[in-house]
């Protein structure tokens, strides 16, 4: 039996989720929303023109940047979770088919694919002509931007990559869930270091990260919640630090100054980089409650900005350390939201709600 669609934000009983918090800050308003049919388990990209972005049924959707009305959908053969990835024109991204394909970013047509063993959950990175992303057949790949031609593969994982991998310099660092972080040599594959908390439990592997970079140390937080310094040469611990309960949503100050961590309840905390492990250097109590999903914390122009499982999106002062503003988007988790060109926000929720956001400064 089919059940019927159900709009909360239409309807006026009872039931209805509580969307009061949006009349509490006016200067947050939708430019436009976009209901997808489906899941969106993603970050959506965009080029200024248009948007784009894939949904459990395998669909990758290109809307017009401005109203947000579809202009091209291209189908693939299983969910797509992968979050997409633009330049010079090309959208990559992976599919729950075993595929990663490259598509036209003004029309939607295939330029190539790349076929791999299993699911591609994993979000591609592009830098200079190449695309680097990991899939769920224990392979990492190095792909021509052009062609899809491999470039080379690294074999060594025992688990699926399901976030971005972060290069710095010539290190490609991601996190898989078999326990482990790795960093591989970006040119090559070659495996420079493996890194794991020394915990056998699977579920605390350090995968739904996407871990920052800062004067050559890795900082990463997984469901174990540490937070965790990690030297960029050797793979070697630096320290640990347990006392804010971070779990795997992360992120870095503009200036480089600090890492960011969003708690398990309530708050925003800002530990300083550094090789010297050291405490919270200030926390932003968000009220957001108890907290679990990953969604990275982006930081433009002195304002944090993150989602959470509750459907809204938040924005902390940096500078003054007080929370600005909170927005609810719809009832379900908020992907990691994108800051577009324009300092709008993006976002796509789980239920499969895309909407852009204009913010104040």
């Amino acid at each position: 039996i089919a059940i019927t669609k159900h709009q909360y934000t239409a309807s006026a009983d009872s039931l209805r989720p509580s969307y009061a918090v949006n009349d509490s800050f006016p200067a947050v308003k939708p430019r436009w929303t976009f209901a997808s049919d489906a899941n969106v388990i993603s970050t959506p990209a965009t080029d200024g023109k248009m948007v784009f972005f894939g949904n459990s049924l395998g669909r990758i959707d290109a809307l017009r940047y401005s109203d947000g009305k579809k202009q091209w959908s291209f189908q693939t053969a299983g969910s797509v979770f992968s979050s997409p990835a633009l330049q010079d024109g090309r959208l990559v991204v992976g599919s729950g088919d075993g595929k990663v394909y490259c598509l036209s970013a003004a029309n939607g047509k295939q330029v190539w694919q790349f076929v791999t063993g299993a699911a591609v959950l994993g979000s591609p990175l592009i830098a200079g002509k190449t695309v680097y992303i990991g899939g769920s057949d224990h392979h990492f790949y190095a792909l021509d931007l052009q062609t899809g031609k491999k470039l080379w593969q690294f074999e060594g994982l025992t688990g699926p990559v399901m976030s971005t991998p972060v290069l710095y310099r010539d290190y490609l660092i991601f996190g898989a869930w078999d326990r482990n972080l790795y960093a591989l040599d970006a040119a090559t594959g070659q495996l420079r270091w493996q890194w794991n908390n020394g915990s056998s439990v699977l579920n605390f592997s350090p995968a739904a990260c996407i871990p920052v970079v800062k004067d050559e140390v890795v900082y990463v937080v997984a469901p174990d919640r540490y937070l965790t310094a990690i030297d960029l040469t050797t793979g070697q611990t630096l320290w640990r630090n347990n006392e804010a309960t971070v779990r795997e949503s992360i992120g870095i100050s503009a200036d480089g100054r600090y890492v960011y961590g969003k708690t398990m309840n309530d708050f925003i905390v800002a530990f300083p980089t550094s090789r010297e492990k050291s405490g919270v250097a200030w926390k932003v109590n968000c009220a957001f409650g108890y907290e679990h999903v990953p969604s990275m914390l982006i930081e433009n122009k002195n304002t944090i900005y993150f989602g959470t499982k509750s459907g809204r999106v938040y924005a902390v002062d940096a500078v003054q350390q007080t929370r600005k503003w909170a927005y609810k988007i719809d009832n379900s988790m908020v992907n990691t939201v994108r800051v577009t060109g324009d300092g709008s926000i993006l976002a796509a929720t789980m239920d499969g709600k895309v909407a852009l956001l204009k913010v104040p400064e």
